[in-house]
């Protein structure tokens, strides 16, 4: 019996396999762009508006849906916000052509977390689609140098482009996001990680690192770093490889690093 995440990422795939047999493209792939999916969901209004904390919101209208996406946030958001509730339509849509046993198994284990994240996955198919992706990161190469210019050509965002990498390279990786943060016992500003990409490894939230981590030195030079580091994954705990890069200014500034468990020293 197909499971329902797995039924919905072959319906994101197939969809965007229609788009692009389509004639609608007026541009180069990439980039992909969600309002390019629209006609294709039935999604006959988009409104563009200030919606406070909201990043996007889906509404059924007659014969189809409205989306209202925020106008107060940034165009990379923006399209991204625009993808997750095309995710939500196609999610909604698998939910009720499944089976009656496939549908009580993924109304047991579909939480709301658990749906975001399924519909943020999507949205990154819609996206940045396999094989397309796949073949522009092995022109670039699996790095933290190559990020920028993926979200670049795929017009996505930094962190869900390093997310896409990871989902993706044949070489096991891990994506990690960190930012500085002062904790009440702590003397000073510590890179803490805020989110990983999926991974087996349980790795926990607010790990933090020392000022002696390659990971600390990203956030001081605008130049990439990599080394053997070592911190635990999980109840494993011995030098891996990591690689750093530091984006944006502060006080946003933040890290992405790629971490490869299976690399080994020479």
């Amino acid at each position: 019996m197909t499971e329902i995440p797995e039924l919905i990422i072959t319906q994101a795939n197939e969809l965007t396999q229609r788009l692009l047999e389509s004639k609608t493209i007026g541009h180069n792939v990439p980039p992909l762009f969600a309002e390019d999916y629209a006609q294709l969901v039935n999604i006959k209004r988009v409104e563009k508006m200030d919606l406070g904390d909201l990043s996007a919101l889906l509404l059924p209208e007659k014969g189809g849906y409205a989306i209202k996406i925020n106008s107060k946030h940034h165009p990379l958001r923006q399209n991204f916000s625009f993808a997750h509730e095309i995710a939500h339509i196609l999610l909604d849509k698998a939910l009720d052509e499944s089976t009656e046993h496939t549908e009580l198994r993924a109304t047991k284990q579909m939480d709301g977390k658990f749906k975001e994240r399924l519909c943020e996955r999507i949205a990154a198919e819609l996206l940045m689609p396999k094989t397309i992706f796949t073949n522009y990161l092995n022109q670039q190469g699996i790095s933290v140098n190559s990020i920028l210019r993926l979200a670049h050509a795929f017009y996505t965002s930094i962190p869900a482009t390093a997310r896409r990498i990871a989902e993706l390279s044949e070489e096991p990786c891990i994506a990690l996001y960190w930012k500085l943060v002062k904790r009440p016992r702590w003397r000073e500003f510590k890179p803490c990680l805020i989110w990983l990409s999926d991974s087996q490894y349980e790795i926990p939230k607010f790990l933090s690192v020392s000022q002696n981590s390659s990971v600390f030195e990203a956030f001081q030079t605008t130049s990439s770093t990599g080394q053997f580091e070592s911190f635990a994954l999980g109840n494993i705990k011995r030098p891996f490889y990591i690689e750093s890069k530091g984006f944006g200014q502060k006080p946003q500034r933040y890290i992405i690093s790629l971490v490869f468990p299976q690399r080994k020293k020479a």
